[in-house]
């Protein structure tokens, strides 16, 4: 338990393949995460699909990707 403590309250966030696993997860339906959502937020969520993208960056700015 000292050292799960010790972990949390150091400031170390370095990458190290010994601190991290890349797992690969099922997709969960988008009607069970937004059950989910609706309940911890305690309002209606609904799955919707996206018409349009449109991007609000200028060809200029330095956050475009």
């Amino acid at each position: 338990m000292k050292e799960a403590n010790a972990s949390l309250t150091q400031g170390d966030q370095s990458w190290a393949v010994e601190k991290f696993r890349i797992s690969v997860e099922d997709e969960k339906p988008a009607l069970e995460l937004c059950e989910g959502l609706s309940k911890l937020h305690n309002k209606t969520i609904l799955p919707t699909k996206m018409k349009k993208r449109t991007n609000l960056q200028t060809p200029e700015s330095e956050y475009v990707q």
